[in-house]
């Protein structure tokens, strides 16, 4: 039962929504009346959900003592200790998309240990953000000429106007949200998408290598233990003493995306020392 509720609370707040709209629309229910159920409800699920969020709240504040986690990956491994990893992945992207866009305007350049990747993929998402507000301009010239002045043609628009924020949060997330070498681990970026650590004292060979990405960009793991984390082509592989596990799953090498990939292999060859690494 536990279980059960679990994978249904998430979805309870949006499903109320959708569900009292439809009935306003269709003259079922009053506004008001639909107000006041949207409030009682909720309210009960707040309060039952009291437990819920003290547990995250511990959890995350665990993760971010124990171990190599950083603020995100601690977030991330709280939140799926409660909700389903689908709404765990839109949560933590949705706050790393404002997150990426807000450093265009404040981050500082030339942080040293800091590393950009995504340079040959860039344009072609520069491109793609382009077609979808073309895409939207003539999709909704369309539909004010056949349905003339409606409320959901505002929706519409949002949902465009949403879509391209997203495709910019990716391209800014390239360069304001970096791979990062640390004293006792690297840190490596997935774009909005998250973030994984892997302890410098595993890594055995890194070395620069270019690896053809003929699968999706972002993180992807194969069933012999490699792995790649590629937005374009890998510039960088690494090798480990032993596998460790990202999202669940074997890594024994990494492919990894990065715009300056000598001095990124320079930087883990310092770090881990000149007797460290292969």
């Amino acid at each position: 039962m536990r279980g059960w509720w679990r994978r249904v609370i998430p979805w309870a707040t949006p499903a109320l929504i959708a569900v009292e709209v439809a009935l306003v629309v269709a003259d079922f229910l009053e506004t008001h009346t639909a107000v006041i159920i949207f409030v009682v409800i909720e309210s009960l699920i707040a309060v039952s959900a009291v437990g819920t969020v003290l547990r995250v709240v511990r959890a995350y504040r665990t993760g971010i003592i124990v171990g190599d986690h950083n603020r995100w990956i601690a977030a991330e491994e709280a939140l799926h200790t409660v909700l389903p990893h689908h709404v765990v992945a839109l949560a933590i992207g949705e706050a790393r998309v404002w997150l990426a866009l807000m450093r265009c305007f404040t981050r500082r350049d030339g942080r040293s240990r800091e590393f950009t990747y995504g340079a040959s993929i860039r344009p072609v998402v520069v491109a793609m953000s382009g077609l979808v507000v073309v895409e939207g301009v003539i999709a909704e010239a369309v539909l004010l000429a056949v349905f003339g002045h409606r409320w959901w043609l505002w929706l519409v628009a949002a949902v465009h106007i949403y879509a391209v924020v997203w495709l910019l949060g990716v391209v800014a997330s390239f360069t304001t949200l970096p791979h990062r070498v640390g004293p006792d681990a690297i840190l490596l970026s997935d774009s909005i998408f998250g973030e994984h650590t892997i302890g410098l004292e595993l890594i055995s060979r890194v070395d620069r290598r270019r690896t053809r990405n003929i699968g999706r960009s972002g993180m992807a793991i194969d069933h012999d233990a490699r792995g790649r984390l590629c937005y374009g082509d890998g510039s960088v592989i690494l090798e480990l003493d032993e596998v460790t596990h990202i999202r669940g799953m074997p890594v024994r090498e990494l492919a990894i995306s990065v715009d300056h990939p000598a001095d990124f292999v320079a930087d883990i060859h310092a770090a881990i020392g000149p007797a460290g690494v292969d």
